[in-house]
């Protein structure tokens, strides 16, 4: 068993969150910013992702609209 086969749901966003935050580490470092301030989950399972900070740049926006945890 992997251990995203022993994650939830949740925490399987968190961490691909975090990997994102990586990716645009330039713009979260300049900015100040943590993802998890720019985002909102919503559930436990079937998790949503609900961006709340205007400030963030179009192409970080698309990347966490369209999140792939395989990356």
């Amino acid at each position: 068993m992997s251990d995203y086969d022993l994650m939830g749901e949740r925490e399987l966003v968190l961490d691909c969150l975090k990997k994102l935050e990586k990716k645009h580490k330039t713009f979260f470092k300049k900015a100040k910013l943590k993802i998890k301030d720019c985002v909102v989950l919503q559930g436990l399972h079937n998790v949503s992702i609900l961006v709340v900070n205007d400030l963030l740049p179009a192409d970080i926006k698309h990347d966490i609209e369209t999140l792939s945890c395989n990356e």
